[in-house]
């Protein structure tokens, strides 16, 4: 099983001060140990990152990216890289998706 993960849900596990964090963290967990492979983006990450250097500090968010290379060496984290046609791809999917509306 895939799923994928936004910054929400990264936030979630890995921020204390996130209101959902507990919640957040038992999912992320619950989804490794039922060997789904996580996917997501490297703008999401580029995102969450950013928002724990302000919120948890610099070291927070080098702990944090450490921990996404490890997962994604270990294959359980697939970090899809935004290039001109993966953009294409979405900008026609949510196109798609909104005249369906």
């Amino acid at each position: 099983m895939n799923s994928f993960f936004d910054a929400g849900g990264w936030l979630s596990a890995a921020s204390q001060s996130d209101q959902h964090h507990r919640a957040g963290k038992a999912h992320y967990a619950a989804l490794l140990t039922g060997r789904a492979r996580l996917i997501t983006t490297d703008f999401v990450l580029d995102e969450v990152l950013t928002r724990l250097r302000y919120d948890a500090g610099h070291g927070k968010a080098v702990e944090f990216l450490d921990h996404i290379r490890q997962a994604e060496r270990a294959g359980l984290v697939l970090v899809r890289r935004i290039d001109e046609d993966l953009w294409m791809k979405a900008k026609r999917s949510s196109a798609a998706s909104t005249t369906l509306r």
